[in-house]
């Protein structure tokens, strides 16, 4: 019984949405089967529902007791609970936008020719269109079906009267138009991560009819895909500055998922282009984070992604804010997942004292901090590697140097990163015993230096060569 789908997706319900599905079931308006009520309560006795708790046995005595088992009886009670559950969570997923149950309302009302309440609904339809926040597909979406309602009741209409039919292709064209430049910007996001090729039907149609009729790239929803949507197919800064600018302008037209996906197409190519080398995008990438975090959409379920957290920290250290970084170090680590929380507060608070130059702090949170994760660890160890470079502490450099090639050795560590950290190794290595005035022998050194193709490190270690 566990393993069913009723009891699959009963799982799933919070307290609230287990109170309200009981009700739900208790209305003899969605159920006439007293077997059904008492098998969802029987589930829901326990506050964790396990294969013990809900087994075939257990259900069919608490709903039967002293009859002998029958299976396909209370198969024929799961079955009748499971077409309940799905009618309550399509009720819950219909109901979360009031919209729907205005549009149906008005849509009944015309069809039971109840003309003065059918135009008092549209009236009220229009006002709540236009206070409500969101400026998304959607929106133009139910505008359009508004239209399309109106246009029928004046037409039922035994009289000439002026038609709508341009509110009805507006509307149509402007939902058209943003989702299909929304849906071939997630096209050109996914082709990241997988390669497929896709056919992208009338994109150059649309794309050319929005640039001959530029009162579209008025509406937030057509603008903002637009530019999102050259960004993915061309690097182009103008486009990027267009993009940011709207995303910033019209951060409460948008649900907070699909503006979270909007701030990652601009973060994506401000990456992108730091990754190829360009330093132009550091102060963008760092507001569009300091944004996001303002609006929450980097949060799931109230929880900050330890990268996320990391990847925060490490661009304000480049722009030098570090007083913003501690700020936000404290501020945000109650948001941190609490399996990860005190080992990444320690780690991120090192990389803040590294860039301080208080390097006897940083180790000591460095020697003490445990962090499962292979990259983060990584990053420690070049961070003391270097310090203990820079302290002259040869010692404990040469010994970390050691271990860590021992671990490189032992450990899965991604071909890429592996090479690095050995060239890193092996040049300080060098480094230690390489004799200052011998000029043939740092010359031979820093040619390698340039010359490696995979080394992170090069520029600190042509400045610590001299």
């Amino acid at each position: 019984m566990y393993d069913s789908k009723l009891i699959q997706t009963l799982i799933t319900f919070d307290t609230k949405e287990r109170k309200e599905l009981t009700k739900f079931v208790r209305s003899s308006y969605h159920n006439q089967h007293k077997n059904v009520s008492r098998l969802l309560a029987f589930i829901f006795e326990s506050r964790q529902i396990t294969a013990e708790s809900v087994s075939k046995m257990k259900a069919y005595e608490c709903l039967f007791p002293g009859e002998a088992f029958d299976n396909m009886r209370i198969i024929h009670v799961m079955s009748y609970l499971l077409k309940i559950v799905e009618s309550f969570l399509a009720y819950q997923q219909w109901k979360s936008h009031p919209t729907n149950e205005q549009l149906n309302l008005i849509r009944n009302l015309r069809n039971r020719r109840l003309d003065k309440q059918f135009r008092q609904e549209i009236k009220s339809f229009r006002k709540i269109q236009e206070k409500q926040p969101y400026r998304d597909s959607r929106y133009h979406y139910f505008n359009y079906q508004l239209e399309l309602e109106h246009y029928r009741h004046i037409s039922e209409q035994r009289r000439v009267i002026t038609s709508n039919l341009q509110e009805i292709s507006n509307g149509l064209n402007s939902f058209f138009i943003a989702e299909k430049l929304k849906q071939t910007c997630e096209i050109l996001s996914h082709k990241n991560v997988e390669i497929k090729e896709y056919d992208l039907g009338l994109l150059d149609e649309v794309l050319n009819y929005v640039e001959r009729q530029s009162r579209y790239l008025e509406i937030p929803a057509i603008a903002v895909y637009f530019h999102g949507y050259k960004i993915l197919s061309q690097v182009d800064e103008n486009h990027f500055y267009s993009f940011k600018d709207l995303l910033l302008e019209y951060q409460t037209a948008f649900p907070k998922e699909e503006l979270k996906d909007l701030y990652l197409i601009a973060i994506n190519f401000c990456i992108k282009q730091l990754n190829l080398g360009s330093t132009n995008f550091n102060k963008d990438l760092f507001e569009l984070y300091q944004s996001g975090l303002e609006t929450g959409i980097f949060m799931n379920d109230g929880i900050l992604s330890r990268y996320t957290y990391t990847n925060i920290v490490t661009l304000g250290l480049k722009m030098n804010a570090f007083e913003w970084v501690q700020d936000f170090l404290l501020d945000y680590k109650k948001y941190l997942d609490k399996r990860y929380r005190n080992a990444f507060l320690d780690y991120n608070q090192a990389k803040l004292y590294y860039e301080q130059k208080q390097y006897r702090k940083a180790m000591r949170i460095l020697l003490q901090t445990d962090v499962d994760d292979v990259l983060v660890y990584l990053d420690g160890k070049r961070m003391l590697l270097k310090m203990y470079y820079e302290l002259e502490e040869f010692d404990a450099l040469e010994a970390l140097i050691d271990s860590f090639r021992t671990y490189l050795t032992r450990k899965k560590v991604i071909a890429y990163h592996k090479t690095n950290y050995k060239n890193i190794l092996s040049i300080l290595k060098k480094m230690i015993y390489l004799n200052r005035s011998d000029e043939t022998e740092k010359h031979k050194l820093r040619i390698r230096i340039e010359s490696e193709e995979i080394l992170t490190e090069r520029n600190w270690l042509l400045e610590q060569l001299g």
